[in-house]
């Protein structure tokens, strides 16, 4: 299934950083439910010219307020090359290349 089939669904979000009217980055996450209401951030870009500028961690943050809204626990992701990145946005390494993030409170990012 590509990108333009899971737009619009209930179960993925789409959030995109603009800037003067261009897309300058966007985070996907999809949610699931099988024994639990679950999450996975399956995709986050920023293009180079406006990385370590915050745009990452605020499309995260955006993610993530989603995802808390909706109860879902843990959230995952996969990365072979940011894992600086999702460490500072609060995953931990679970397995070689697998990140996972848990809330421990309401308030906690």
């Amino acid at each position: 299934m590509g990108m333009k089939e899971r737009i619009g669904r209930d179960d993925v979000k789409v959030y995109v950083a603009i800037k003067n009217g261009q897309p300058i980055g966007y985070v996907y996450c999809q949610t699931w439910k099988d024994n639990k209401y679950r999450a996975s951030v399956r995709n986050i870009s920023v293009l180079p010219k406006f990385r370590n500028m915050g745009v990452g961690s605020a499309l995260m943050a955006r993610s993530f307020e989603f995802l808390r809204k909706n109860a879902v626990q843990p959230v995952r992701t996969v990365t072979e090359t940011a894992e600086g990145f999702y460490k500072k946005v609060g995953f931990k390494e679970d397995a070689r290349f697998m990140r996972e993030r848990k809330w421990i409170s309401e308030t906690q990012d």
